[in-house]
């Protein structure tokens, strides 16, 4: 279960705060201040998302710049070889035509078959010489621009990486920033909504010192008075009300209502769920109040079914109804664990209504106090429970359950956390 302030939990403890006015408008300024810094950071985050974009974008094509010129020196190399084979080849035909010339005796100007052979080598190698030496000046000429242009725009594309780069670190920054004053703002809210909590508990506990003093002042002044009057004949003893014993269920039931056993209502106009669980033993308190046992459980009072299962919790079982009359009307009780539910999403309950059967699992039941049906408890949510320590919450439950005639739970320690103001006692 979650241990911090949830939305839900803000909504709980709201009610303390609103009976201070320049907290609750510091609170309410808080929260806006959250809201536009959420939105800035995001806003702020789409646009280091752009700009590394465009960084990547731009750095592919430098990436593309410089395959470019390596493939064009490859082909200046390239050219150079072959200027430097063919330069040979004209050496060996130059070479060959002087040694045909010189090897008949016949002199240079004079005419002969041999020297008209050398003749036709020599043109035949000055020719491609020359056509080598064209397509090697034009391949450096190209080359050479291609380099030019390649360089120019490799520059060109650095300096926007560096500007892109700037830019991000930038707006890096700016949301780190932002994300700092968030987290203060939340702490800052946080601290008001505990303040008001501390200042409603030490309210209700004054509250409660007062009047224990004005019911012993009025002890002490009856007995003054009994001292100078006549005692008056005891009065007739009132006939307590004698509660149905628990019928004992001594088999699994899984589908169907069970009779509830006969019980007069509590002032509060409900009644102990419990009342149809044999071998029932408490355990302990913490976000609810656990118990042993097996067979039907009820509904406490009128209400609605808003859940009955939820993976979260041991056995899958969470029957969640919101209760429609008596002091807790609007609020949420939940029973979870080793239960087979017995009603569906929607239907209408009362005190008379099998709400499930507990069948006596390894993890035994939990009931309590929940927050709406999706899993979590109002002590969770508050961020009262630890894992395994009684709080405020769950001590509620287990006294409303001791008024009307169930076993309370087993604190494990004072419990944690207070209850939000204007809060049922019972």
């Amino acid at each position: 279960m979650v241990a911090g302030l949830s939305g839900a939990s803000l909504a709980g403890v709201a009610l303390n705060v609103s009976t201070h006015p320049a907290v609750a408008a510091s609170v309410s300024g808080d929260r806006s201040r959250i809201g536009r810094l959420e939105a800035e950071i995001a806003q702020e985050g789409a646009t280091v998302q752009t700009l590394v974009g465009r960084a990547n974008a731009t750095q592919a094509r430098e990436n593309t710049i410089k395959a470019h010129v390596a493939r064009a020196s490859q082909e200046l190399v390239s050219e150079r070889g072959t200027v430097a084979r063919l330069t040979g080849e004209v050496r060996q035909v130059a070479i060959s035509a002087y040694v045909a010339g010189g090897s008949t005796g016949v002199g240079i100007g004079t005419p002969s078959a041999n020297s008209d052979l050398a003749s036709v080598y020599a043109n035949v190698a000055t020719s491609r010489f020359d056509q080598v030496l064209t397509n090697y000046s034009l391949a450096r000429h190209r080359i050479s621009v291609a380099r030019t242009v390649l360089r120019i725009e490799g520059q060109r594309e650095r300096t926007t990486l560096r500007q892109l780069r700037s830019a991000e670190q930038v707006a890096n920054q700016a949301v780190a920033q932002d994300e700092q004053l968030l987290s203060g703002v939340r702490g800052n809210l946080q601290g008001l909504l505990a303040a008001a909590a501390a200042r409603q508990a030490a309210a209700q506990r004054a509250q409660e010192q007062a009047l224990a003093r004005a019911e012993a002042a009025a002890a002490a002044a009856a007995a003054a008075t009994s001292t100078t009057m006549p005692v008056p004949p005891p009065a007739p003893a009132r006939a307590h009300v004698r509660m149905a014993p628990r019928r004992a269920v001594t088999h699994r039931v899984v589908n169907g209502p069970l009779a509830a056993p006969s019980q007069v209502a509590a002032p509060t106009g409900y009644l102990d769920p419990l009342r149809g669980i044999a071998g029932l033993s408490p355990e302990r308190i913490d976000q609810g109040v656990d118990y042993s046992g097996y067979g039907p459980i009820f509904a406490i009072g009128d209400g609605v079914v808003l859940s009955t299962v939820n993976g979260g919790w041991p056995g899958g079982t969470y029957i969640t109804y919101r209760l429609t009359n008596g002091p807790a009307a609007g609020m949420v009780v939940y029973a979870a664990e080793d239960i087979n539910p017995t009603v569906s999403v929607g239907q209408s309950v009362n005190a008379d209504t099998v709400i499930g059967t507990v069948y006596g699992g390894p993890d035994g039941i939990e009931t309590g106090w929940a927050n709406g049906s999706l899993g979590d408890t109002m002590a969770a949510a508050a961020g009262q429970f630890y894992g395994n320590n009684t709080t405020a919450f769950g001590a509620n439950f287990s006294t409303l359950l001791t008024s009307l005639g169930a076993p309370g739970g087993v604190e494990q320690n004072a419990p944690s956390g207070a209850l939000p103001l204007g809060w049922p006692n019972w």
